[in-house]
């Protein structure tokens, strides 16, 4: 079976048949064994490229992927992308019935991971720099790594959290490392900078709490990068959006309950998908700025946000560029 957002087809060899209610339609190598086109009518037919075992694309745009329910469970109803759908269904798995969440960097509240939570009553705590608005859980918050843990006491953010969300759009990476530390959510939510491929341990350096995004592909962490850090923090990938923004990562002792749902469960290579918008991301950085990473970060006898490192606003970053 081959999925899509909101549905499956069947794919054969013609040695098995389908069922009598499913339609067949006529197939055509192109260049045997990834280009092909298949006929909808003796005189329309689409190209489609085989790319692995395990993704089509399609001459329309369309991309088909083998063996991944949650791609077919994408919806966007409050989120940016697929989010909605994919979030819902874990949840609906792992058979949480009344999820709180928190979620970091949501704007206004008007398209979020978690509004399709709020919009169904259940208890949502959103901060964002910019914004406030309690009705919809959004409350102003200039979060930091630094104060993090303030915030979680002063917001009583259970430890046993449900969903936990972060979009930044910079330091994720340290974010989730250092929220990580005081809860243990059932699911996170965190972008991920998909122009970065699946073999690449990349991570922006911390370089003090002032530091942000600038519009440019130099952001965030690699998914390789992320992944290192949910095996540190307990936690296994299960999906990763078809936009190539948002990653989704589960308990390692929920794993079990999600092979169905996630067959790919942890699988990096399999699971990673590159960023679709704009020209494989965001624009190149013109500085050629270094990255660290997060066996480079793991390895350092202090965390970033340590007093005293490279990290610390009052003492600067190192001469190199990179902390350690």
């Amino acid at each position: 079976m081959w999925n899509y957002p909101g549905g499956r087809i069947r794919i054969t060899d013609g040695g098995e048949q389908p069922p009598a209610n499913e339609p067949q339609l006529r197939f055509e190598w192109i260049a045997a064994p990834s280009r092909f086109r298949v006929f909808f009518t003796p005189d329309l037919a689409i190209e489609a490229l085989l790319v692995g075992s395990h993704r089509i694309d399609w001459a329309n745009g369309v991309v088909f992927y083998k063996d991944s329910p949650l791609y077919s469970a994408e919806q966007r109803i409050y989120s940016q992308n697929g989010e909605d759908g994919v979030l819902l269904a874990l949840l609906d798995t792992l058979d949480v019935q009344s999820p709180s969440a928190l979620e970091l960097g949501v704007g206004d509240g008007s398209e979020c991971n978690t509004r399709i939570l709020s919009a169904r009553g259940h208890k949502v705590v959103c901060w964002d720099r910019g914004h406030h608005d309690p009705s919809r859980g959004v409350f102003r918050e200039m979060v930091t790594v630094e104060n993090l843990p303030a915030l979680v006491t002063n917001y009583e953010i259970p430890g046993n959290l449900d969903v936990l969300s972060i979009d930044v759009d910079y330091y994720d990476f340290y974010f989730w490392w250092r929220i990580g530390e005081l809860v243990s959510p059932r699911v996170v939510v965190i972008e991920h900078n998909g122009a970065h491929g699946p073999g690449e341990d990349l991570v922006v350096p911390y370089e003090g709490p002032d530091k942000g995004w600038d519009g440019t592909r130099y952001f965030g962490a690699s998914l390789l990068a992320l992944t290192r850090l949910g095996a540190r923090l307990g936690y296994v990938l299960a999906y990763a959006e078809s936009a190539g923004v948002n990653a989704f990562f589960v308990r390692r002792e929920d794993a079990a309950r999600l092979l169905d749902l996630a067959p790919g469960l942890g699988d990096l290579r399999r699971l990673y998908r590159p960023a679709r918008y704009g020209d494989g991301g965001h624009a190149p950085d013109p500085w050629h700025r270094p990255y660290t990473s997060s066996t480079a970060l793991f390895a350092s006898s202090r965390c970033p946000w340590s007093a005293g490192s490279g990290g610390d606003s009052s003492t600067g970053s190192s001469s190199t560029g990179i902390l350690w």
